[in-house]
């Protein structure tokens, strides 16, 4: 990732204040019903309103977070996303398990990174200093309330 004002930005985030919000108009051509614990499909089409950068903390790096706006979305068929959400799926657990045996280990690159690109260093754990999901919540509503 491209540095910001000198900083090092080793993650990337994503806030979409009032998703749902993007789905009020399709629930409007097409009212559905839906019970607790239904799971269905979505696709969102975004426009990125901002860029935010939070420091990771205990280090010198940051995190880039993309604050997006639904300018369009709808309800698809299951068929339609399933392949590529389980496609997706595969490369987080890949991506977690080589990430859980850096941790462990404590030495080596990241996945998708050569051995001199690990923006940890050698000994930091990758879990340390991530911004929490209740920060990222706190940034979400404070977009939301912004709007």
């Amino acid at each position: 990732m491209n540095q910001f004002e000198g900083q090092d930005v080793v993650r990337a985030g994503l806030v979409i204040p009032n998703a749902g919000g993007g789905l009020h108009p399709a629930m409007k051509v097409e009212p559905r019903e839906f019970s607790a614990g239904d799971e269905v499909d979505a696709v969102f089409h975004l426009k990125t309103r901002e860029v935010r950068f939070l420091r990771i903390k205990d280090t010198n790096t940051l995190m880039r977070v993309h604050v997006m706006d639904v300018t369009g979305a709808t309800f698809v068929e299951a068929a339609l996303v399933s392949a590529p959400l389980a496609e997706q799926q595969q490369r987080i657990e890949a991506f977690e398990a080589q990430a859980k045996e850096h941790d462990e280990v404590g030495t080596g690159p990241l996945p998708g990174m050569g051995a001199d690109d690990d923006p940890f260093g050698e000994r930091a754990r990758v879990s340390d200093g991530l911004p929490s999901e209740a920060e990222l919540q706190e940034h979400e509503a404070a977009a939301a309330a912004a709007e």
